[in-house]
């Protein structure tokens, strides 16, 4: 059995879905770095499971401060 696990990669139009935002929405977390995605060329652009994951933490502990 590996050792390395494979990471899953998402579409922009399924992290949209996931966060029920627009695609827009998580170009602008892209481009404002709150979402690292994983660039195959300037138009293949796929999002890791785990920074979904992060930000999704990070909104959800910045929601409780407010």
């Amino acid at each position: 059995m590996s050792e390395f696990m494979t990471e899953i990669l998402h579409t922009i139009e399924k992290v949209a879905k996931i966060l029920n935002v627009s695609k827009g929405t998580v170009r602008n977390l892209i481009r404002r770095r709150e979402l690292v995605p994983v660039r195959f060329s300037n138009r293949i652009v796929r999002v890791p499971q785990s920074e979904i994951d992060k930000y999704i933490r990070v909104a959800r502990d910045d929601s409780r401060q407010h």
